[in-house]
């Protein structure tokens, strides 16, 4: 039995779940973000486990897990059976995977179980499973909360919970409003994101015109990142180049929306792994959400001294400091985002220093050591309060 006094690193094992599909990056913000933790927390001495519900195999997944591995972080995989293509073989393999969790759970039960993204199977696998220690992290501002179903259902579920870990004060005060959980089981801990270790890339690797300014976007395809509104504003920046890193559900659309315009100064390089490396070839990142939980692309570009320029939603005022660290414009006006960039392109002095503030920014508000720090102070508290954990339970 591992004691749980101050200096003590209780055992504890993150439930993640991952999916490897082509031309899909299976490792966005939020599970790198994880991936991080558990490497961070091994490296500090904590009997450290990751439990990866392993929809659809793959190298990209295989090497970060194996990377993860090498810090001292023990991976578990609960796979999801392969084969079957009709819907309800489909049904029948999902079922079979989230009992699969269920097992490997219960022979866990007595360990910390910081379970992510998922709401409703992990966290009833764990609840049945009769695991005591339930931290849950709260990783985006999700906005189906605000449904009464999902009210009914956060409720129930607070319960199981003994302390949520949320990613900023934001998507704090998001999930309070509607869940109704006491504000004192929410701790708000800043991802810890280290500064880029590998070399960037030149942009020549992204056949990015060499001598145009260039504006990049990096992330999903999907709505809540509002990629519509950057390509309306490239109609009015024909000097400008815009490079989109990534893939999803809306890239087809995205695509035939570029092409209606005539937009001959875009370019869709899809999914690329480490995608960070390429932000030195961007003279300016965008990001348009019309919701963020926080952007954890913002952060790799504030460390990479790239300047910002990004709407005023969710999030995104505070990781930028109001405006400090980037500029901000309204999510639903291409003509704001249009004035953004040239006040970027027109000011090179004052960028330079909103720079230099964006770096001191990440460094101090998203550094590594803290969050660690901060995560074991929320472990342990939970442990003084309902008791004691077996290290040896795994």
């Amino acid at each position: 039995m591992i004691p749980i006094g101050r200096g003590m690193l209780p055992p504890v094992t993150h439930v993640l779940y991952l999916s490897e599909k082509p031309g899909r990056n299976p490792i966005s913000g939020a599970e790198s973000h994880v991936l991080t933790l558990v490497e961070e927390l091994a490296r500090a001495g904590a009997d450290t486990e990751l439990l990866v519900m392993l929809w659809n195999d793959g190298p990209l997944i295989r090497s970060r897990l194996a990377e993860a591995a090498s810090s001292g972080v023990r991976i578990a995989l609960v796979p999801r059976p392969t084969g079957g293509t009709i819907p309800a073989g489909r049904y029948v393999r999902a079922l079979v995977a989230w009992w699969r969790l269920f097992r490997a759970l219960s022979k866990r039960r007595a360990r910390i179980i910081h379970l992510h993204l998922d709401l409703i199977a992990t966290i009833v696998c764990a609840r049945f499973a009769g695991c005591k220690h339930l931290v849950l992290s709260l990783h985006n501002d999700e906005q189906y909360f605000a449904t009464a179903r999902w009210h009914y259902w956060l409720r129930v579920i607070d319960r199981w919970i003994k302390a949520y870990i949320a990613i900023t004060g934001h998507v704090k005060a998001h999930y309070l409003m509607q869940s109704g959980v006491r504000e004192d089981k929410i701790s708000v801990i800043h991802y810890g994101v280290p500064a880029l270790r590998e070399a960037s890339l030149p942009r020549e690797k992204l056949g990015i015109p060499r001598n145009r300014f260039v504006i990049g976007f990096v992330g999903r395809l999907t709505k809540q990142k509002n990629i519509p509104l950057l390509l309306k504003a490239m109609m009015e920046l024909p000097e400008a180049f815009c490079i989109i890193i990534g893939d999803g559900e809306q890239r087809f659309e995205l695509e035939r929306l570029a092409n209606s315009l005539n937009l001959d100064n875009v370019r869709f390089a899809g999914a690329i792994a480490d995608a960070r490396r390429y932000m030195n070839a961007f003279d300016v990142f965008c990001l348009p959400s019309i919701w963020e939980g926080l952007g954890l692309v913002l952060v790799e570009a504030m460390h990479q001294g790239v300047p910002i320029a990004a709407s005023r939603a969710g999030a995104i005022p505070e990781v930028l400091d109001d405006g400090r660290c980037g500029i901000l414009f309204d999510p639903y006006q291409p003509a704001a985002l249009v004035e953004a960039i040239r006040v970027i392109q027109r000011d090179p002095g004052e960028t330079l220093r909103m720079t230099a503030r964006a770096l001191r920014r990440a460094s101090e508000m998203f550094e590594v050591t803290a969050m660690v720090s901060k995560t074991l102070a929320v472990y342990r508290r939970i442990l003084c309060e309902t008791g004691p954990v077996h290290a040896s339970e795994n």
